[in-house]
């Protein structure tokens, strides 16, 4: 899976099904998700779909996000916004199979856009307590 949360040039028209929810709602701070352009390649080029997810926490182990959207090939890039509940740093982990980029608030976090079995990174800014972009 590859994610990148830069913005994307354009519509692609499907909307996706909402995912299984994996994180209860009633744990999740008051916040809209984050909208979920799903693509056909690694390199963000072919759009399939959008969706708003509720949270990013997906194990799609060898399928994919949708029937439409090829299993070793797809990316997806999530736009949204993060509210801290405290002044404080955070820790910000990814768990992915092939390439992540993670920015917040502009730094880029995470930085690992290349093929590889699954690994963990993680990256801590400094929020205060408004909402911070994606």
């Amino acid at each position: 899976m590859k994610t990148t949360p830069r913005p994307s040039s354009g519509s692609c028209g499907r909307v996706l099904p909402n995912p299984t929810q994996i994180i209860p709602q009633s744990q999740l701070l008051p916040a809209p998700g984050v909208v979920g352009t799903y693509y056909q390649n690694p390199d963000f080029t072919s759009p399939v779909g959008t969706r708003q997810d509720p949270t990013v926490n997906f194990d799609w182990g060898y399928g994919s996000p949708d029937a439409a959207i090829e299993s070793s090939t797809f990316s997806v890039r999530w736009l949204g916004q993060v509210v801290p509940r405290f002044n404080e740093t955070y820790t910000f982990y990814t768990q992915n199979d092939d390439g992540v980029r993670l920015w917040v608030n502009d730094p880029l976090l995470i930085d690992d856009w290349h093929d590889h079995g699954l690994t963990e990174h993680q990256g801590m800014p400094t929020m205060k307590t408004t909402a911070k972009p994606l």
